[in-house]
């Protein structure tokens, strides 16, 4: 599908040497989010090194299950995985009625309280001025 399509090119390793320059992000854990055409779910896919998370203190799982939990997201994994130390979790949100989450809402949501969680954490910066940290 088109998000495993985006995440493959997004971890792709840069050859210095060449024309080429899409990709390098492997070193970063992240999260990508689309919404169906039908508009009744958030589909998630997150990946990065399990070493990474470690040596941040938050393992991948612990930071997507955070954030699906909050009440304004609800969602779930649904898939999860782990290759060559790779950690790939597929999540989606249901549009609830009940609850009046949508999509677009939800979406928002999750970006919203895992930024906030990885804030809480100071594993971002605190401000807008840039940061000496990595």
């Amino acid at each position: 599908d088109l998000l495993e399509m985006a995440m493959a090119g997004a971890n792709k390793v840069v050859d210095p040497d060449g024309d080429d320059r899409k990709g390098g992000a492997h070193e970063l854990i992240k999260c990508f989010m689309d919404i169906d055409q039908k508009a009744e779910e958030v589909i998630m896919l997150i990946s990065g090194k399990a070493s990474i998370a470690a040596e941040k203190g938050l393992p991948i799982k612990d930071w997507v299950s955070h954030f699906l939990a909050d009440s304004m997201v609800r969602g779930e994994i649904i898939d999860e995985k782990e290759e060559d130390g790779v950690i790939t979790i597929k999540a989606i949100a249901k549009k609830n009625l009940e609850h009046e989450l949508f999509p677009l809402k939800q979406r928002d949501a999750a970006i919203n309280v895992s930024f906030q969680h990885l804030k809480s954490l100071q594993l971002v910066a605190s401000d807008s001025s840039g940061s000496e940290v990595d």
